[in-house]
């Protein structure tokens, strides 16, 4: 009688593991690129083209915007749609419109400092995003140099910290160095200013740069790519004898 022996259960290989490394690499390269992306448009838009303060008033039976950039800020109004004046903060023009002939305001002087550290900030987290992101791309294309992929994963984490903190002070210097003095300004006050896209848009990159952060710590295991060794090949057919010294 023979005995009947099933056979071994092959299981198939499991696909949550590539699944879960592939979702967590892309939310990581989603984050970096939405977050530069954001860091261009900001850059790009200093003097009022995308707006950091924004407020509307009506003046003479005519509704007139304003929009504050890091650098200037740019006037427009709808009776007249195209026509719009650009200032910057430390010219005479801007501070003639401050003053408006009425009062002696430093809104112009307070608005210049705290935008150009702003603006220097946005451009050092611009840099660290750039760096991030290509180490991001490095990983996913699975670089795999062992001494690279260690010190990959707390530069990783440092550049993240490192843009968290550029972008959380360029939306607190703005409010507080700029933002809170057009608001108690004597001509911009009634003006109802109100943060606008550009805060916006560096409040989200901090966001977005703490929520990286996390990822690259919890994922830290899934992110990271093996690290290809060389078996160790053993002969067998090769027998080594040890030498024994014959006692005279």
């Amino acid at each position: 009688r023979t005995s009947k022996t099933s056979p071994p259960l092959i299981h198939p290989p499991s696909i949550a593991a590539p699944v879960m490394a592939v979702w967590a690499h892309a939310t990581t390269i989603g984050l970096s690129s939405i977050s530069l992306l954001f860091t261009v448009v900001m850059m790009f838009g200093t003097r009022g083209q995308v707006g950091w303060s924004v407020g509307e008033e009506d003046l003479n039976n005519d509704e007139v915007f304003v929009r504050f950039g890091l650098i200037g800020f740019e006037t427009n109004s709808k009776g007249n749609e195209g026509v719009f004046g650009i200032y910057n903060y430390d010219s005479e023009g801007c501070k003639d419109i401050f003053a408006g002939g009425q009062v002696d305001s430093d809104t112009c002087d307070d608005c210049a400092g705290a935008g150009g550290a702003a603006f220097t900030f946005t451009f050092f987290g611009m840099v660290f995003l750039v760096v991030l992101l290509g180490a991001q791309y490095l990983r996913f294309s699975g670089f795999r140099h062992k001494h690279m992929i260690e010190f990959m994963f707390p530069a990783l984490n440092l550049l993240n910290f490192l843009i968290a903190f550029c972008f959380f002070l360029v939306w607190t210097i703005w409010i507080g160095g700029c933002h809170q003095y057009l608001r108690d300004d004597e001509i911009f006050k009634e003006f109802d200013v109100t943060p606008g896209a550009g805060w916006a848009l560096g409040f989200m990159i901090f966001i977005f740069s703490i929520v990286g952060g996390v990822f690259e710590l919890v994922f830290a295991e899934t992110l990271s790519p093996p690290i290809k060794t060389m078996p160790r090949v053993v002969r067998k057919d090769v027998i080594i004898k040890p030498k024994i010294q014959e006692l005279t």
